[in-house]
């Protein structure tokens, strides 16, 4: 799912009634970083932030869909 950082708080309601875990990504993870934040602030429990980002995760040479 993707949801840019200002329309996060207009979709907290959903994401908190979903109750999966939720790995939170942004391009270097400075945004997700925020996102996270917010999440928990909200009550979501299981939340964590893909370090390093896409750019990372590309450095790597891991797959992208």
């Amino acid at each position: 799912m993707n949801i840019p950082l200002n329309e996060l708080p207009a979709h907290l309601p959903d994401l908190l009634r979903d109750n999966r875990p939720v790995v939170v990504v942004c391009k270097t993870d400075r945004r997700s970083s925020t996102a996270t934040h917010l999440l928990q602030e909200a009550g979501m429990a299981d939340v964590s932030v893909l370090r390093g980002g896409m750019e990372q995760w590309r450095a790597l040479g891991l797959p992208v869909l």
